[in-house]
């Protein structure tokens, strides 16, 4: 008996999400898992601005850089369906991309996503990935940041603060 029947991965179109989707699908693989891939980053709040046409401006900006990084997603994971032969769907939801990943999480039994990091702007912010350990009602598997990272995901840590 399987495990896991569903795993879903956070992409965000990075240099770490090749990374990301090598240990989601080795892991799929190995448990006879479904994959779906979600683009879901830290995307820039707007912020207040002194005019509306700077903020118009602002929202131009985000809008592009979001499409980019769709876009650069979208290729990474057709790399790794190809690459390992394996069918990944892929969600782009727009809008409030945490909201989305919580709700397609609770529908997973894992999700697989890079370390979060204040210093990777187009990847997960550490505040992203504690909102969705609590919302998303499944273990998730931050697959680390650093260049070897050889049996990721044979030991588990779990840690909590009952303060909080």
């Amino acid at each position: 008996m399987n495990n896991y029947r569903k795993v879903l991965v956070q992409v965000s179109g990075n240099d770490h999400s090749p990374k990301v989707l090598i240990h989601a699908t080795n892991l799929a693989a190995q448990q006879g898992a479904t994959l779906d891939a979600v683009c879901a980053g830290n995307l820039n709040h707007l912020g207040a601005y002194l005019s509306p046409e700077s903020a118009m401006i602002a929202l131009q900006i985000r809008e592009d850089d979001y499409r980019k990084h769709t876009s650069r997603a979208r290729e990474q994971v057709l790399q790794a369906a190809q690459s390992r032969g394996m069918p990944i769907g892929f969600r782009s939801p727009g809008g409030d991309s945490l909201e989305t990943l919580i709700m397609r999480a609770r529908a997973a039994d894992l999700v697989v996503m890079g370390q979060p990091s204040d210093d990777d702007l187009d990847g997960p912010s550490p505040r992203f990935a504690s909102q969705l350990l609590v919302g998303g009602g499944c273990p998730v598997l931050f697959v680390p940041s650093a260049e070897s990272v050889q049996g990721c995901g044979t030991r588990v840590l779990v840690a909590w603060s009952a303060t909080r």
